[in-house]
């Protein structure tokens, strides 16, 4: 059980802190190229992989990224044993060091975040998320703190927009700094912007790469049993 979750919080933590692999380990040896590391514990140490050099206007950096995904990992630890216990961390890695290379929903995942980086790249947005049913799946670039910590209620106040709009499924949230529509089954575009923006433009922009997603998302999930929503019988 324990492990379980850790893992699901080293795979949100990939996608935010923009790493290859994220492991937990007792080794301390010397350190790879492009690879930082965080204590855990006495006994744990959280490495990172990345296929790329560190931008130097990186903002936050590697080391802060990691040392939140860090936090993340410490409190799912001490929620699982009681007061007092001995403490052991397991060694763990995701996505597994053996199977990463040819892990086909990681090259999936790795395509929906090129599409995240155009929309980025060809909008007025700074950041742009893809979330599925309360799920982090991929971000435009490492999300900054304030991101993170609102993406959970923007899901779920898209979610009341869904239920309530009217003629479709799928639902928007136009605010100043945010612009979110759903898509799909339960999938969702965040995007953050630190300027004004036009929401016609960038509704079309997002409603052209959400598209494009639909079809990575049916080969990472497949589709779900039943409808987004019924109409009501005549």
């Amino acid at each position: 059980m324990l492990e379980q979750k850790l893992e699901d919080l080293l795979r949100t933590h990939l996608a935010t802190t923009g790493a290859s692999t994220l492991r937990i380990t007792s080794k301390t040896g010397h350190l790879q190229e492009h690879e930082c590391r965080t204590k855990l514990s006495s006994q744990a140490i959280l490495v990172a992989s990345f296929a790329q050099p560190e931008a130097t206007t990186q903002q936050p950096g590697r080391l802060e990224l990691l040392e939140r995904a860090a936090r993340a990992l410490r409190s799912c630890v001490r929620e699982h044993y009681r007061e007092g216990a001995r403490v052991v961390w397991p060694e763990l890695a995701f996505p597994h060091v053996e199977t990463a290379a040819q892990d086909p929903q990681r090259l999936i995942t790795a395509r929906i975040q090129q599409f995240l980086k155009a929309l980025v790249d060809s909008s007025p947005l700074h950041q742009e998320v893809l979330m599925l049913r309360g799920r982090l799946i991929a971000s435009a670039s490492p999300l900054e703190e304030l991101e993170e910590a609102q993406l959970d209620l923007l899901a779920r106040q898209l979610d009341k927009a869904n239920e309530s709009a009217e003629g479709t499924a799928h639902g928007e949230l136009v605010r100043p700094g945010i612009y979110a529509h759903s898509f799909w089954y339960g999938a969702a575009l965040i995007g953050f912007c630190r300027g004004d923006y036009s929401v016609d433009f960038v509704r079309h922009r997002n409603k052209m790469v959400s598209r494009e997603l639909v079809h990575l998302l049916e080969m990472l999930e497949g589709g779900p049993d039943k409808p987004v929503k019924q109409a009501p019988p005549p």
